[in-house]
Formats: C-alpha cells, sequence, structure tokens
C-alpha cells in the first residue's frame, strides 16, 4: 500500500479530491440507476421474447 505524505500540501490535494468526489457523486449515482433500470428492462423483454419463442415452437411441434 503506498504511503501517504502527512503535510499540508497532500492535505489539500485530498480535500480538493473529496470536493470533485462529492460533486460528481449525485450525477454518477443517477447514471447508476439509469443502467439498472435498463438493464431490467432488457431482462425483461428477453424474457418476454424468450416465451414467446417457446409458445411459438410449441405451437409448431403441436402441429405436426
Amino acid at each position: 500500500m503506498a504511503k501517504l505524505a502527512l503535510n499540508k500540501s497532500a492535505l489539500a490535494k485530498e480535500r480538493e479530491r473529496l470536493k470533485l468526489y462529492a460533486r460528481l457523486l449525485p450525477s454518477l449515482e443517477l447514471k447508476r440507476q439509469q443502467l439498472m433500470m435498463e438493464f431490467a428492462r432488457s431482462r425483461a423483454y428477453r424474457r418476454d421474447s424468450q416465451r414467446e419463442l417457446d409458445e411459438f415452437q410449441q405451437g409448431i411441434a403441436e402441429q405436426e
């Protein structure tokens, strides 16, 4: 693990990084939520499509 410098300039840099993180976090969280919603939507679409395909194949099998 890297050793941190314990001086005022290192502390100032860390404070700036923390401010940046705090500023960007809400937008990153929103993006994460959007991606999770899209992922759930695509899984539901895939599930429904697979169900339709299974029903279609079953109908063909019954006709033969």
